[in-house]
This record gives C-alpha cells, structure tokens and sequence, in this order.
C-alpha cells in the first residue's frame, strides 16, 4: 500500500486558508521548522487509520484553537488516497459538530467514507481489515515507536506474538528436560509463574503483605526457642514424697477435727439452751408490754380525732376569710358606682333648654312656635327619663349594698365562732399529746420472780460453757492448717502437672522440627520450578530471539542482558553494531534501526505499508536503506513553511 495524496482542513494546525493538500511519494520528505504540521500530518494518517500514538493512546485532540484556546467551528477533514494492489482508494473522515433544535451542542460525530461512499465505522474498519490489515499491526508496521516506546515485557509479549514460532508444548516436545513444566505452563505464561513462585518463596510486601516459605522457615527457630522456655524443671520423686508426707498430715488433721467435734456437742447444747432461755424473757417482756400498746394506740387514735377536727376548722376559717374578703371588695365597688350615679344624676339635673336650638341651622330663621313647643317638650321628656332610670340603678346600688352588709356581719361572726373553737381544740391537742407522751416505752419486769428465776438460769450455762473456750480455739486452729494443708497440696499437684506440659513442650517441639523439614522441602520444590522456568524462559527467549532476527537486516534484537554477578536478565534491546537502541546508539543508528524494525513487521505480516520516521536530519541521505515499502521521513528544518518533497537519489526535489 502506497498514501499517494493526503487532504487535511480543519485538522490541528491547519484551518481556515490553510489545509494540507499535498502528494506523497515513495520516499518523502516533510520539512520545516517546529509548529509548522510535521507532526500533524504523521497524526492525521495515523487517525484516518484509527491506530493509536507512540505512547498507546487514542488520536484525539484534532480540532483546531485560536490564538486564546478557544475551539474553531466548523468540520474537520482528513483524507488520504491510496493505491491497494494497484487500485486508487480515496480515505476519508469528516469529524462534524451536532446540534439540537435549540441550536445547542451536543457533541461531536464522525462520517466515514470510501470513494465518497458513506461507511459505518464498522464497515470502515473491516474495509481497513481486509485490504490492508488490523489497526493495531498497522500501527506496528507504519511507526517502531509503537514497539520501542513499551516496556520490555511489552515488547517481548508484542515480539512473540507477531514472530514466535515456538508454542510451550513445542518447547517441551523438543527439550525434554522441560517436560516437568508442561501442566504447570497451562495455569499463566511464564512470568506470571515466576513470580507466583517467587510469592511463595518470599511473599509480598505492603500493608497486606503476605510471608513467604523463606520467611516461615527463618521463623521456626524462634517459635521452637519459645516453646522451649515452657519447659519446667522439677524432680518427680521429691515431689511424690512431699505429696505422701502431706496426704499423712493431712489424714492426722481431720481425725483431730473429729474428736474435737465430738467434744463440742455438749457446747452446742449449752448454746442451744442459752438461746432458748433468752427467749423465754423476750416473750415475758412482750407480754408486759402489751396493756401498753394497748393503751399508747388509744391515745394515738383520740390525739388524731382531735387533731382531724383542728385542720377541718383552720380550713373553715380560711374559706370565711376569703368570703368576707369578697363581700368588702363588692361593697367598695357597688359604692363607688352611687356615688358615680349621684355625680350623673346632678349632671342631667342641671341641664336646661339650649334656645339656640330653636333657630334652623341652614336657613338661620326660627323655627315655628308649634316646632318649638316640640322640642322644648322632647327635652324635658327626656331628661326627666334619664333622672328616673339613674334614681332607679342608685336604688338598686343600695339594696346591693345593705345586703351585702348583713351577710358580712354575718360572716363576722361565724368567723369568731370558728376562731374560739379552733382555739379550744388546740389545747385538747396539748393535753391528748402529753397523755401519750406520758406512757413508758416498755414495762419493767427485772425484779419479778419468773424473770429472776430465767436470768439465773442463763447464767449458769454461761458459766459451763467458758470452760470449752479452749476446745473451740483448737477447733478453729485445726480448721486452719487444714487449709494451709490442701494449700500446699496444690501447690505440688501443679508441679506434678508440669510433667504434662513438658511432654507437650516435646510432642510441639517434634511438630515445628517437621513442619521446617516441610517447609525446607516446598522451598527446594519452588526453587526448583523458578529455576527450570529461568531456563525455560531463557530458551524461550533465545527462540524468540533467532525468529526476529531472520526478519531484521540492519540491527539485531537481545533477548538477555549480562550482570556484574556473571548472570543474566531478561530485557528486550535492539541493537546496531553492539549499541543498544535504549542507550548508547547514536541518533542515525536509532533512525536504521526504527526503519528495520518497521521492515520486519511487515514482512512477517505480509503486507507493504508506509513507514514514518521522525527527527531524519541527523542521517545523511545516502545513509537512508533502500526498502520496498513507501518511506515518509520528517524532519526539521529551517524553512519557516511546511515542506512536502519527493527524495531522489539521496536529495530533495
């Protein structure tokens, strides 16, 4: 596939009178200096491709900003024509902004074409499928960017991908000492096995990290050390002897215990006897002195009657009061309103005939005599009415007030009576309170003969039973060193039950010596598998290797990097003359080299695709190989315009 011509409007840095329209040769060169489109062109072939950039990202971006960022209107168009097996095919995309009725965006929309036949952008991309190849080959085959910008576990997965010749199982068909991984190889590739196996060996760090075998292992010394400590040291012979003694003189203390026991049943019986004669008084005096309860609730029940009529009468007089209160209170007021009647009464008695009124007040003449005699008589009509019904209200204030008057002396004296009989029971209350207080609490019965015969009784037996004061002393002392006795026998059945723990100090001591020669063994095991995968890979690798470089003719790919230790990681370098691409190769080499690797691709896809290369002005143009696919190189120069040319012979035309 050859890009003949390519048509870009609105892309990036191309707007308005500026576009892109331009032809592409087999080898062209695009030149000028910084911010004049190298980089746009290399972009807008990738987008109409649908490949993604160098760094794996999408192509996006491609609206052109004005001089203060804001966006430019209008739509964008990238096109490309392009010679497929010898057949002229125009590819374009038309990125145009979306409205709605309001007149609002809604977001941007892309047209696909093919010889200005709308597309889907499925159909696109299968049409791009089928006559060219996938997006993501292409893109490997058009930029070694794509490739050498990755990691190198990237690039070797890429690399085996695209060149490896050699399935697992062809590995382990073919070297038998492989054969061990075969159904390990079926749970992950490689390197995740490696490093399962290395989460074994050394687990995982960070907050949740988990130990590996090596830190158990180094851990077992310790926990055997630990237990070890539980050990007891003890001499089971002494400890059985002292138990024996201890069981004897323990058998001796309880015998003791016995005898004095039986001894105490006499002193038990004067106790009981004590007790009982004791309460023998207790009921003589409870009997005495029951008249006078008898009597003590007699005056109690008397004082409260007294006491009950008391508190009825304080609440009489208090209501009384509260009466006569009331009935001043309405006098007062029924007073002040006949002498507010009289005030009245005098007023309208004093009012006389206005003769001004007799003049009309509109026209100013006087009315008729007929007219005046009415009005005179209407006046005197009406104050001789007003006189009545004031004399008629002052009356009735009066009767208000006389009766009022009787019932307040009245209440006088129903107070008074009320007051001398609160009086009167008062002092019933203090002579009731000192008939009660006069009675004695309890009834002396000391000097009766039945009293004196019972506290001579008790006597007696208090005396006896001084005389077993030293038994009882025995008794508890006996109770004590049994005590002390069991004490010290539990003490020496504990350390006889050391003898236990120390077997099982031994049986956990074995358990952690097999569980090291356990954990000793999957170590060795683990070892083992990462050692044959290390080896494994490495041939895998080394395969891998000789398949890329059949295809490569400039460089050469490396598998494996030499270490100080005299070992060997796994890397992915590409290299020109012994110089790796990541490091020392110089920048024309770096150019050879992206131009191979792109060579390669496409030879071992099949397909002829143009190749991109950036930052060519530090190769010479003789230096530039001869490939069959289309070389489209850019470089800067210091042209202050956008240069698209066709190189000849090492030169730009």
């Amino acid at each position: 596939m050859r890009i003949k011509h390519t048509f870009l409007q609105n892309f990036c840095k191309f707007y308005g009178s500026n576009v892109v329209d331009t032809d592409l040769y087999d080898r062209t060169e695009v030149s000028g200096v910084n911010e004049t489109g190298k980089s746009t062109i290399k972009r807008a072939i990738q987008y109409i491709f649908g490949c993604r950039d160098e760094n794996g990202r999408e192509i996006t971006g491609i609206r052109p900003h004005d001089k203060d960022g804001n966006d430019i209107d209008g739509d964008i168009t990238a096109e490309v024509t392009v010679e497929i097996d010898g057949t002229d095919k125009v590819l374009k995309k038309v990125c145009r902004q979306n409205f709605n009725k309001k007149g609002e965006f809604t977001g941007n929309v892309t047209d696909y074409y093919v010889n200005d036949i709308p597309k889907k952008a499925a159909d696109f991309e299968a049409f791009l499928e089928e006559s060219v190849c996938g997006k993501d080959k292409f893109s490997l085959c058009i930029n070694a960017m794509t490739l050498l910008l990755k990691g190198g576990t990237d690039q070797r997965a890429i690399l085996a991908d695209m060149f490896g010749q050699h399935s697992n199982d062809d590995i382990c068909n073919q070297f038998p000492e492989f054969e061990a991984l075969r159904a390990v190889l079926q749970d992950g590739t490689v390197d995740e096995l490696k490093k399962r196996c290395n989460t074994q060996l050394y687990g995982t760090r960070g907050r949740n990290g988990t130990k590996g075998l090596q830190d158990l292992l180094d851990e077992i010394p310790s926990r055997i050390d630990e237990v070890s400590r539980q050990r007891v040291d003890i001499d089971l012979a002494d400890l059985e002897l002292k138990k024996k003694a201890l069981l004897d003189k323990l058998s001796e203390n309880i015998k003791q215990q016995t005898d004095t026991q039986n001894s105490m049943i006499s002193y038990d019986k004067l106790s009981d006897g004590i007790i009982e004669l004791k309460g023998q008084l207790s009921a003589l005096q409870q009997k005495a002195n029951e008249k006078l309860d008898a009597d003590r609730r007699e005056k109690r029940t008397t004082l409260n009657q007294i006491q009950n009529e008391h508190q009825k009468e304080l609440l009489k007089a208090d209501t009384i009061r509260e009466e006569i209160t009331e009935l001043e209170k309405r006098i007062a007021q029924y007073e002040q309103k006949r002498q507010e009647l009289k005030k009245s009464w005098d007023l309208n008695k004093s009012l006389k005939f206005d003769e001004n009124s007799l003049i009309c007040p509109y026209c100013g003449q006087e009315y008729p005599e007929e007219k005046k005699e009415q009005l005179r008589t209407e006046f005197d009509t009406h104050k001789a009415h007003e006189l009545e019904l004031i004399t008629k209200e002052g009356s009735s204030c009066a009767d208000h007030i006389k009766a009022d008057q009787e019932e307040l002396e009245h209440k006088r004296e129903e107070l008074k009576k009320t007051e001398d009989e609160v009086e009167r029971l008062e002092k019933e209350i203090a002579i009731a309170d000192n008939a009660l207080n006069s009675i004695p609490a309890s009834v002396d019965i000391s000097n009766t003969e039945e009293y004196k015969a019972i506290q001579s009784q008790i006597a007696e037996k208090e005396a006896a039973m001084h005389k077993f004061t030293d038994m009882n002393l025995l008794r508890i002392q006996l109770k004590g060193d049994e005590e002390q006795i069991r004490n010290d026998i539990s003490v020496v059945d504990k350390f006889l039950a050391s003898v236990s723990i120390n077997e099982s100090v031994d049986k956990r001591i074995t358990e952690l010596e097999q569980e090291r020669k356990n954990i000793a063994q999957k170590i060795t095991d683990v070892q083992a598998q990462l050692d044959l995968l290390k080896k494994f890979s490495r041939k895998k690798n080394e395969l891998l290797e000789a398949d890329v470089n059949k295809y490569l003719c400039f460089c050469t790919v490396r598998m494996f990097r030499p270490l100080v230790n005299g070992d060997t990681e796994e890397c992915c370098d590409f290299t020109y003359r012994g110089e790796p691409y990541s490091r020392n190769m110089n920048h024309g080499a770096r150019i050879l080299t992206e131009i191979d690797i792109c060579n390669a691709f496409q030879k071992r896809c099949g397909v002829e695709l143009p190749i991109m290369v950036d930052d060519t002005e530090s190769l010479d143009p003789w230096k530039i190989p001869d490939v069959d696919s289309q070389l489209i190189m850019f470089r800067r120069s210091d042209d202050a315009v956008l240069k698209v040319e066709e190189v000849k012979n090492g030169k730009s035309n």
